[in-house]
C-alpha cells in the first residue's frame, strides 16, 4: 500500500507548492461538493445540508486527482468490490 509520504512525492510533479491543508499529517480526507457558489446558492446548499439525516452512507467507487481551476482530470482509480 502506498504511504502518505510515497504519494506526496509521487503527486510532487502536479505542484511542487501545495496548499498547507494538503501536506502530510496536515490533510482531511474530504469531498468538496461545489465551489465558487453565489450568495442565493450558498443559502440553498446551508438549507439542504440542515435537512441531511446523517450519518450518511456511502460507498466510494473511485478515487481521482482534479487540477482545481480548470477542473481537468488528471487520475481515477476505480475500486474493486467483492460481496
Amino acid at each position: 500500500m502506498l504511504g502518505c509520504l510515497a504519494f506526496h512525492k509521487i503527486f510532487n510533479q502536479y505542484s511542487s507548492n501545495p496548499w498547507v491543508y494538503y501536506l502530510p499529517g496536515k490533510w482531511v480526507p474530504h469531498c468538496t461538493l461545489a465551489v465558487n457558489l453565489n450568495n442565493a446558492m450558498v443559502n440553498k446548499a446551508i438549507d439542504v445540508c440542515k435537512n441531511l439525516m446523517l450519518p450518511i452512507d456511502v460507498e466510494f467507487q473511485s478515487i481521482g486527482l482534479f487540477e482545481f481551476k480548470s477542473n481537468k482530470q488528471l487520475i481515477e482509480y476505480r475500486f474493486e468490490y467483492s460481496d
